[in-house]
């Protein structure tokens, strides 16, 4: 049985926003300070959230688009 997250969904997803509208090197360690967060678990969510919600995984939207266009051009 997985273990239950110690922090709400909510909280990570804001988390990761306010590293994105800070934009700075020194971001992650900002917001973790600020919610009082270990640096390194911040910097995991950012790793693990997709580009289209201010993460670091994946594609962005503009790059889904182009790739199924180019899939459907080859198809």
């Amino acid at each position: 049985m997985p273990t239950p997250n110690k922090y709400p969904k909510e909280f990570r997803e804001k988390a990761v926003r306010m590293v994105a509208e800070m934009n700075s090197p020194d971001a992650i360690k900002r917001v973790s300070e600020k919610l009082g967060v270990n640096r390194e678990t911040v910097r995991y969510w950012v790793k693990n959230t997709p580009v289209s919600k201010g993460g670091k995984r994946g594609l962005s939207d503009e790059e889904i688009n182009e790739l199924k266009a180019l899939r459907k051009e080859v198809a």
